[in-house]
């Protein structure tokens, strides 16, 4: 019996590593059995099918997630909601990340819990339930609120600076595991450090007609885009074959190759199509901006109109931003997508953070959105406030206004 459970136990921590590639396809059982040393066959003997094994996986995560949680009462437990004052908040921003911190491979993945989920938030919290968390039913009912987009906010910037930490400056962090937490309770907290938005209604209105893209939104995509849209947002970047794009197009293998000559150029042709136009479109947007807190309010605004009106390359969005990656491998050379944009204003404030990591953030927190959001939900909250706005605000002026 116990090699049993220290198979299954084996199972679960391979699994968990091989999903910790963040914004990645979710393995295969096969994968996991060579990591682990056993036949795929022998990993029915712990688990009826992969769905299990996610299963299971969901299960433990969860479970520790909501040990952080229910060991005492915070505010979204409280029967009546009273705002989160700094040291309840240091304290849960803490929790997190030194559990991340401690626990790494459950990073990736919570953020491919959007392959078998749809809209993480909601099924997050009552998964959490389910594990002990309580939630008050005033802060359940009023979850796509303005306190909704905080939480989000805080969660997906602590996600954003980690994995950047964890897999892009993995080698030349200069910064202590508390020194960086303080770093990122602070930015989430205080945002930029503002005391006001800084440009009145007229102006907000100016900007909003710049950030207007539903023009560019009417233009039609190739079939082919369409394709590896679908297929890129269910299995990820890795799981972009040519099986699966030949069936999503309903075409032979063979007949695809006469467009392309392999996937690699599939996949450079499509990736750089979609991350380009962003790119464009911000360029051109950008020209009409006259300050730093413009700029911001405007690659928000306008990416926040561009997905809602595009839904379909949310996924690739998100990955560009997560992974901080811009490339792909083309005959085994590295492609790399310029998304600098061309902006002269700097921020006096936060010059610790080169340009191009602020403007990722502030781009990655309106693609990943969707992932706690699902499409229903993310129109709703759309017509119910701005969104965008409430983000930029937080930016500028922290989660404590």
């Amino acid at each position: 019996m116990a090699m049993k459970r220290n198979t299954r136990e084996q199972i679960l921590n391979e699994a968990f590593k091989l999903s910790s590639r963040p914004r990645n396809s979710m393995f295969s059982l096969s994968e996991v059995a060579e990591k682990v040393g056993i036949s795929k066959t022998a990993i029915f003997r712990h688990f009826k099918n992969k769905e299990e094994l996610l299963s299971e996986m969901k299960n433990v995560f969860l479970t520790d997630i909501a040990g952080l949680l229910s060991d005492k009462e915070y505010f979204f437990s409280s029967e009546k909601l009273e705002p989160c004052g700094y040291e309840q908040f240091h304290e849960l921003c803490a929790k997190v990340l030194n559990f991340f911190f401690e626990k790494p491979v459950y990073l990736g993945f919570f953020l491919n819990l959007k392959n078998f989920e749809n809209g993480i938030g909601s099924c997050l919290m009552q998964g959490l339930e389910e594990h002990g968390v309580v939630f008050s039913e005033e802060f359940k009912t009023r979850v796509i609120t303005l306190r909704f987009v905080k939480l989000y906010f805080c969660l997906a910037t602590m996600i954003f600076y980690f994995t950047r930490r964890m897999f892009i400056e993995k080698d030349s962090v200069s910064e202590t595991k508390e020194e960086f937490i303080e770093r990122i309770i602070k930015l989430t907290w205080n945002g930029i450090g503002r005391g006001e938005i800084p440009f009145d209604k007229k102006r907000l209105e100016e900007l909003n007609a710049i950030c207007d893209v539903s023009e560019i939104a009417k233009i039609e995509d190739t079939r082919f885009f369409k394709a590896f849209a679908k297929v890129f947002a269910e299995n990820g970047i890795n799981g972009v074959t040519i099986e699966r794009l030949s069936d999503e197009l309903n075409l032979a293998k063979s007949s695809l190759y006469s467009y392309f000559n392999n996937k690699a150029e599939f996949i450079n042709k499509m990736l750089y199509q979609e991350l380009n136009t962003i790119r464009e479109v911000l360029v051109d947007k950008l020209k009409s901006v006259k300050s730093f807190d413009e700029m911001i309010y405007v690659i928000i605004k306008t990416e926040s109109n561009y997905l809602l009106e595009r839904p379909f390359v949310v996924m690739m969005h998100c990955w560009a931003s997560e992974s901080h990656n811009t490339s792909c491998d083309v005959d085994g050379k590295k492609n790399i997508i310029d998304f600098s944009l061309p902006v002269s204003f700097k921020d006096p404030i936060h010059e610790s953070i080169s340009e191009n990591v602020f403007i990722g953030w502030v781009s990655a927190l309106i693609g990943e959105m969707a992932t706690f959001v699902d499409m229903k939900d993310r129109k709703l909250l759309s017509q119910e406030k701005d969104y965008a706005f409430d983000i930029f605000k937080l930016i500028e002026c922290g989660v404590h206004k």
